[in-house]
């Protein structure tokens, strides 16, 4: 339909385009003045909005606390956020991702004091561990936490989870020294190696390079803790009634990625250099909590990688794609590249006396475990879980059952009552 049309103007001659009808158009008083009420009424409602808001309603916190100067990255404190799990996982519905008051995942870990007759447990590792897309009640570490407190065993068990997203050994390292550790833990179970070996797969590996994630978040919350929230509170009350979704562990995302990479052929990888890193690393992880008269788990990582996968199973692979450099790794340098860092695992378990759960060989490699690359369905949690709780039950029938005996042998699953950290 002509402009000329709805608009009976006349264009002057040589003039064409859309300029200059508009500038013949004009509004009558009365519609210039209804409009401009309009817009007063609109900003005057969001001003008394924003005003309202900034004193009576708090935003929902993020689930990531960047706040801590030398923890590059952790879960937040108190956070409850509305999640929609994919039917991949073995869970389908609506649940809430929680954390206590000292931002883990658990339901009995609620401050840093520890009660007598309670035995604390941590779990650290990366989202292997955390499995935020799954609810509590179905995640290996409550369910150590469960399996273990009706084994009639005699102490109030109390786990909580303090995995991370991405997380590698370095980070673990920065989380346990700086947190972990004021929270009286009498063991810490630490799984890492595809977060490290896939940061190694780097073409220009830098074991320095520094989280330019982690560094923003943290800039970005030094102006918030100066300035003030640096959006409007109108907008994130607005965000705020939005349902979220964990979309980075869905089939969908999973296809997504799949897409991304596939225009990269896939490549030979023999060369894993960051597992001398993830070995420092790990290594000291483990004289941490021997230092400090905790005991120390290492566990192997299991993964779906195997050289005969079927096309679904490959079609769940993703994980293993380095996007910054294209790197595609084909599925046998995966199990080459896990063989390492698990083996690295092993060793480091036998040489510095730490305990060892051997998980690599015991979870079967199927979807029916693990849903994509390395994380666990419902029912690989449960695998988990039964492993875990084997090997404290073995170790608790093999020991001297008294807290207070035995202090210097760190292997034992008893924390020193004169080490405890007392507030």
């Amino acid at each position: 339909m002509a402009i000329s049309s709805v608009f009976p103007v006349a264009i002057p001659a040589g003039r064409t385009g859309i300029k200059p009808v508009l500038e013949r158009i004009s509004l009558s008083r009365g519609a210039k003045f209804t409009l401009f009420t309009l817009l007063l009424l609109t900003l005057i409602v969001l001003i008394l909005s924003e005003i309202t808001l900034r004193y009576a309603w708090t935003p929902p916190k993020k689930i990531y606390d960047y706040s801590h100067p030398y923890i590059p990255r952790k879960i937040g404190a108190g956070v409850a956020v509305a999640y929609q799990s994919d039917s991949v996982t073995g869970f389908s519905g609506e649940y809430k991702f929680q954390t206590g008051p000292l931002g883990y995942r658990t339901k009995s870990v609620l401050s840093r004091e520890k009660e007598d007759g309670a035995y604390r447990i941590f779990f650290l590792g990366g989202s292997t561990t955390i499995c935020s897309y799954l609810p509590l009640e179905h995640v290996f570490s409550q369910l150590v936490e469960d399996g273990l407190n009706q084994s009639g065993l005699g102490y109030e068990f109390q786990c909580a989870n303090g995995g991370v997203d991405g997380g590698q050994t370095r980070d673990t390292l920065a989380l346990l020294n700086q947190d972990v550790v004021l929270t009286n833990p009498d063991c810490v179970v630490v799984m890492h190696a595809i977060n490290d070996l896939i940061a190694g797969l780097a073409r220009e590996f830098d074991s320095a390079e520094v989280d330019r994630r982690a560094a923003r978040s943290k800039a970005k919350r030094m102006y918030r803790d100066i300035y003030g929230a640096p959006r409007p509170y109108v907008y994130l009350f607005y965000k705020s009634l939005r349902q979220l979704h964990s979309d980075r562990f869905t089939l969908s995302h999973i296809l997504k990625e799949r897409h991304s990479r596939s225009e990269f052929p896939e490549q030979e990888v023999s060369s894993f250099p960051n597992v001398i890193y993830f070995e420092k690393f790990l290594r000291s992880i483990v004289g941490s909590c021997q230092a400090c008269g905790t005991r120390v788990v290492l566990m192997t990582q299991p993964s779906l990688y195997r050289k005969d996968l079927s096309a679904e199973e490959k079609d769940r692979i993703w994980c293993s794609f380095h996007p910054k450099d294209g790197v595609n790794p084909t599925p046998e340098s995966m199990v080459a590249g896990m063989a390492v860092y698990n083996d690295a695992t092993r060793r480091i378990a036998a040489e510095m006396g730490a305990e060892l759960i051997d998980l690599a060989p015991k979870v079967p490699r199927t979807l029916n475990y693990m849903y994509d690359d390395v994380h666990y369905t419902v029912e690989g949690n449960r695998r988990v879980a039964d492993e875990v709780i084997g090997h404290f039950l073995e170790s608790f029938s093999s020991d001297d059952p008294d807290p207070d005996t035995h202090i210097e042998d760190s292997t034992l699953p008893h924390l020193s009552a004169a080490n405890r950290i007392s507030y």
